[in-house]
């Protein structure tokens, strides 16, 4: 380091006799020059022995001192080299970082497509909904129409209302909602039954009208999987509650011409017909973008009915009948999300 010094020392006095400046690199070569512009990263110069010939560059790092022709010296030890080299090394761990990131994002895009266990990227938890009900009874012999009538096996209903479906997280949330149903059935028959009052008018033809309004008000667990932007699949099960708010059945005679009141007219809520039901609803939806799909069906947990339907030897109706279900096997529904 003395030595050094002195040599240093020893360049400057020459300098100042010879009118020049001095660049003295790291390896100790000497560089008569006349500097014309000094930077943090590079110094621009020309030979003292071609004054008027090229403009050499030459870096700070590989300089060791500059000595000017007035005798100042500027020096370039490693400690003020070393803030270029980190900045070189920060920019080139940003530069590294930004490769990373880049790779990262496109790897996000990548995966995009399937990822496991997501939280959807949509949050439509409010909808409104159509749809079509299939309605039965059931018990331990038989399962016939949801109004008793052995011809049809089903009973066919509309169903409209709204489904509320916050998330929780990671794609778990509740299903519930307000849903109107409306069933309604007509019938015509040519003979008369020990059901209906008034045996007078055997053999006569008449028609059956049943009509019935429920709420039903779901509550259940889902979980719905995205599986890429804007396409998810839902999954959901839990009790339903149905609040029979309306329900009768009326018979006439099928006769245009005839003026005749109706000859039977009855209410089946009562002792018969409970107005509560309840029933364990299982269902799956696929949901693109605000539209949702829901194929699913509820089935009978509480004995709806102490009314048998039909008794097979006499063809009519009986009471005692016990552990009778009211369901709805299938129901199709499309929900616009708001």
């Amino acid at each position: 380091m003395k030595k050094f010094f002195l040599l240093i020392v020893a360049i400057a006095v020459c300098a100042t006799m010879w009118g020049a400046d001095v660049i003295v690199l790291k390896n100790s070569t000497r560089i008569d020059a006349k500097i014309l512009e000094v930077s943090d990263t590079e110094i621009k110069y020309r030979k003292t022995s071609n004054p008027d010939g090229p403009v050499f560059t030459t870096r700070v790092s590989e300089i060791s001192a500059v000595i000017y022709e007035n005798g100042d010296v500027q020096s370039f030890s490693a400690q003020q080299s070393a803030p270029v080299r980190q900045e070189q090394s920060v920019q080139s761990r940003r530069d590294a970082n930004g490769t990373e990131e880049a790779g990262s994002q496109d790897g996000q895009r990548k995966s995009k497509g399937l990822k496991f266990n997501p939280q959807p990227s949509d949050h439509y938890w409010f909808g409104l909904t159509l749809g079509y009900v299939s309605k039965r009874v059931s018990d331990e012999e038989a399962k016939v129409g949801f109004f008793g009538f052995p011809e049809t096996k089903f009973t066919p209903a509309m169903r409209f209302g709204m489904t509320i479906n916050p998330m929780i997280k990671y794609g778990v949330g509740i299903r519930t909602g307000l849903f109107l149903e409306y069933a309604r059935q007509n019938m015509k028959r040519d003979w008369i039954s020990e059901f209906f009052e008034g045996s007078s008018y055997l053999g006569e033809c008449y028609k059956v009208t049943s009509n019935d309004i429920t709420l039903s008000i779901p509550l259940q667990v889902s979980y719905r999987y995205e599986l890429i932007d804007g396409l998810s699949f839902m999954f959901y099960t839990g009790p339903v509650f149905d609040f029979g708010a309306f329900m009768n059945t009326v018979a006439k005679y099928d006769n245009d011409t005839q003026k005749t009141p109706n000859m039977y007219k009855k209410s089946l809520h009562g002792d018969k017909y409970r107005g509560f039901n309840c029933a364990w609803g299982i269902g799956a939806a696929i949901q693109w973008r605000r539209l949702r799909l829901d194929i699913g069906g509820e089935f009978g947990m509480v004995n709806k009915s102490n009314f048998y339907y039909f008794d097979d030897d006499y063809d009519d109706y009986g009471i005692g009948g016990t552990k009778t279900h009211w369901d709805k096997p299938v129901y199709v529904a499309l929900t616009v999300l708001l």
